[in-house]
């Protein structure tokens, strides 16, 4: 363009000078003609660099579309990755959330097992003291029979005794008839005798008498 322009210019002036100097009256009066072609064709080109001059504008507007258009796609694919890694980041979000919900649930079902071994223990525990109670209570009810059997001696002393002194009572009351017996036996000797005196007695009478 503009090359093309400056060159035109210098050929235009070359043209003008040696008409000049070849001073016909000819050649000076068929000049206008020449120049008014020359004109227009300058015309012409500069028309021509005009329009080449609204293609490399336009060319270049073209390409700044393209290349706003190239920018618009890349920011949309900017903004398409920028949401796929956000939708990444938010379902490893949601996995991570939904492995910690598992990790609680298993806590918890552990938590739950360790409960239900502390009730079983409690239940084992009591189940112990159960059998400790029941010992007590054959403890107890063993105390109590030695008790009773303890009472049965004490009594069967008591009856030992009670039977002891009956045999005493016995006894003496058999000395008591031995006694009795006794009496009554020298009772019986005395008033022999006395019979016995009394007819000596009235013997001796008789004989005196006699």
């Amino acid at each position: 363009g503009i090359n093309a322009e400056y060159g035109a210019k210098n050929a235009k002036k070359t043209e003008i000078g040696s008409r000049e100097k070849k001073g016909t009256r000819t050649t000076i009066v068929s000049a206008p003609s020449r120049d008014e072609k020359e004109k227009e064709r300058e015309r012409e080109k500069e028309k021509e660099r005009e329009k080449e001059r609204e293609r490399e504008r336009l060319e270049r507007e073209r390409e700044r579309e393209r290349e706003k258009e190239r920018e618009r796609e890349r920011l949309e694919r900017e903004k398409e990755r920028e949401r796929i890694e956000k939708e990444k980041e938010r379902e490893r979000e949601r996995l991570e959330r939904e492995r910690e919900k598992e990790r609680e649930r298993e806590k918890e079902k552990e938590r739950e097992r360790e409960r239900e071994r502390e009730r079983e223990r409690e239940r084992e525990r009591e189940r112990e003291r159960e059998r400790e109670r029941e010992k007590e209570k054959e403890r107890e009810r063993e105390r109590e029979r030695e008790k009773e059997r303890e009472r049965e001696r004490e009594r069967e002393k008591e009856r030992e005794r009670e039977l002891q002194k009956e045999r005493e009572r016995e006894k003496e009351r058999q000395r008591e008839r031995e006694r009795e017996k006794e009496q009554e036996l020298e009772r019986e000797r005395q008033i022999k005798q006395e019979k016995e005196r009394q007819k000596e007695e009235r013997k001796r009478k008789r004989t005196r008498t006699g």
